[in-house]
């Protein structure tokens, strides 16, 4: 299996030993904070949910928010990226979803897995559909344990998340 070099401006990410350099210079980032970088880059152009960041790096359990703020910090602080989250150049949050990689990537090319691997080596999800999908579903069920007897406001919040679902015609096949 092999594992990308990514490139982004004058910064380099081998994913494999999730070490971060800056001009050829190696850039100290904790553990966490490479891990939730190497997720971002992976799906850069992507929101990527805060919910799938903590189940990825911390993994399920108590709520971690706290700990994943404080990684973004980290890696917009003036020691890596010295990002403004006013105006980012790298890491820009999706209030109330996840955040994104702004910054063009590059994959400047494979190397291969091998020992010394920091991270998970649990396969990475798609952070597309399925996921958007999946949160749309659990913000929707928020609202329904919410507010029972409201089945104007249940027809619009399903339509809103999924905009072609309806609730007359579900298919629960998986073709």
């Amino acid at each position: 299996m092999e594992t990308p070099i990514y490139e982004f401006g004058p910064f380099r990410l081998d994913a494999r030993r999730q070490i971060l350099t800056h001009a050829e210079k190696r850039v100290h980032v904790t553990k966490k904070a490479a891990q939730v970088l190497k997720m971002l880059v992976e799906h850069a152009g992507e929101t990527v949910f805060k919910e799938i960041l903590i189940e990825e790096v911390w993994g399920e359990g108590e709520d971690k928010g706290n700990y994943l703020e404080q990684k973004i910090c980290e890696l917009r602080s003036e020691h890596v990226f010295n990002d403004d989250p006013k105006d980012p150049k790298f890491i820009k949050t999706e209030h109330g979803e996840g955040y994104k990689f702004i910054a063009p990537v590059k994959r400047v090319g494979p190397i291969e897995q091998g020992a010394g691997h920091l991270g998970s080596d649990k396969e990475m999800r798609p952070l597309t559909a399925v996921s958007k999908a999946t949160r749309a579903l659990a913000q929707f069920y928020f609202y329904e344990t919410r507010m029972l007897g409201r089945d104007d406001i249940h027809d619009n919040s399903i339509s809103k998340w999924l905009p072609n679902f309806d609730k007359h015609n579900v298919n629960y096949s998986d073709s």
